[in-house]
């Protein structure tokens, strides 16, 4: 299967591209898209709580864009995506009711 994903090749947004090149690419953009929200919600981790208690509305942003991601996985992933990124959202929320 993926000897047959690098060899079909098509054009996309002006690049030449194959299929295994094409969902590489999305993975590893997702991933460093949260990149940005892991090392949020660590600063905010450290913070004192008067700190902390003011970026609740940045903690709960990356809560909701987490559990999107869930959403977004089980629809066009499948049940492994979504349950991961969910167990992610969860843990989230947990952490920023915690340290409330």
């Amino acid at each position: 299967m993926f000897d047959a994903m690098k060899s079909v090749h098509f054009g996309w947004q002006g690049a030449d591209t194959t299929w295994f090149k094409f969902w590489l690419g999305n993975g590893l953009c997702v991933s460093a898209l949260f990149v940005p929200a892991i090392v949020a919600l660590w600063v905010l981790g450290g913070l004192d709580s008067i700190q902390r208690h003011a970026l609740l509305p940045v903690a709960w942003a990356v809560f909701a864009s987490i559990a999107l991601v869930a959403l977004l996985g089980f629809k066009y992933f499948g049940p492994r995506a979504g349950v991961g990124f969910s167990a992610i959202a969860i843990l989230t929320a947990v952490a920023i009711v915690a340290g409330s």
